[in-house]
């Protein structure tokens, strides 16, 4: 049927595309049997040579060898690691719930053909990983990113979990935002906005945002709010803000040691800068949100010594100070030492506030 010829072309790309690859090239027969398998369309040896050169002109990169015999598409969307960093990424993703996951998972896994899934077995352990309960997750995205397009204010509920690990609302009444930009920080999705009675930049975590839609209320510019007349300058923000808190940023200078680059790296990227004395330690020098920085510096333990400004080494004192409390320590001369130093062959592993590698 001339139907049928029309729609040949399409399922032999198809089946290339789903059960071949370098290592498992497919012969005209095989191509055949599967074309009727799946598609119920009939076709013979020079009908499948006609399309696949018909689909490599097209720009298709199918390559076909005579030793071993056999046809393959090369050319797919992504390449096999491409793939599994998209594929980790959603596995691992504690904010995407179980099915949109396995969705996910599903759809980027195709693209890569039968023989690849066989490659990533450890997607099945889905079930045994955190994720989150928020099915609205996906259409919060798409409500904000048409806002933002459209430049209208959103309205939402924002929630938090309680005892019984379910997102209840913060607050009755709905909260009403200039939306900005979505971002990603530390494995978390946050939407930078902000609220109409406020002159700053306020972050709200995706999954917790539940019954949003789009106002008829325009947004109000980010350049009208007072420290973003040059725009929201989104890398510089994100360097300097690597919790996602609210607040003002400050000029920070830490003393530290040459092995806390690692994790000065892996936090702040590049955006800082160091210098090495001769008694061995290192001095960065960093612009960043200073509750997000006393936040990380009580992570370092005893690795990190704020010199400046003052008023963070004073939130840092506060904190620990806080947590004797807690304890009831009074004083740090009480507390158990030994075994706490810096260990020379061992790394770090007798020290309890030492960052992990």
């Amino acid at each position: 049927m001339p139907g049928n010829k029309r729609m040949l072309g399409v399922a032999i790309l198809n089946v290339l595309k789903e059960y071949s690859d370098a290592e498992h090239p497919l012969k005209r027969n095989d191509i055949i049997a599967l074309v009727q398998q799946k598609y119920n369309l009939n076709c013979d040896r020079k009908t499948v040579t006609d399309n696949i050169h018909g689909l490599q002109s097209m720009g298709y990169e199918i390559i076909s060898n005579r030793n071993p015999g056999g046809t393959y598409l090369a050319g797919r969307i992504f390449e096999e690691s491409e793939l599994r960093i998209l594929i980790d990424g959603i596995l691992f993703s504690p904010m995407i719930s179980q099915s949109q996951a396995r969705d996910l998972i599903d759809k980027l896994s195709s693209l890569g053909g039968r023989h690849f899934k066989e490659k990533i077995p450890h997607a099945r352990i889905l079930s045994a990983l955190p994720h989150g309960c928020n099915q609205q997750l996906f259409y919060t995205i798409d409500i904000l990113s048409e806002a933002i397009q459209n430049q209208k204010k959103v309205s939402f509920t924002y929630n938090q979990f309680g005892p019984d690990f379910q997102l209840h609302p913060r607050k009755d009444e709905p909260y009403l935002v200039s939306p900005y930009e979505m971002v990603t920080s530390q494995g978390k999705f946050y939407l930078l906005c902000n609220c109409a009675k406020y002159d700053n930049i306020s972050h709200f975590r995706l999954d917790r945002i539940t019954d949003i839609h789009i106002s008829e209320e325009p947004l109000r510019p980010v350049k009208d709010i007072p420290g973003f007349e040059q725009g929201l300058q989104l890398p510089v923000r994100m360097a300097e803000d690597l919790y996602m808190y609210s607040g003002h940023t400050v000029d920070v200078t830490l003393e530290t040691t040459p092995e806390m680059m690692n994790q000065l790296i892996d936090a702040f990227g590049d955006n800082f800068t160091v210098t090495s004395e001769k008694d061995g330690l290192l001095y960065a020098f960093l612009h960043v949100n200073e509750q997000a920085m006393c936040y990380w510096i009580l992570q370092q333990g005893t690795e990190v010594k704020v010199l400046q400004p003052e008023s963070l080494k004073q939130k840092v004192i506060h904190a620990i100070q806080q947590m004797l409390e807690k304890y009831e320590l009074p004083a740090l001369e009480n507390v158990e030492t030994a075994g706490t130093g810096r260990q020379e062959d061992s790394g770090n592993a007798g020290n309890p506030f030492s960052p992990l590698p």
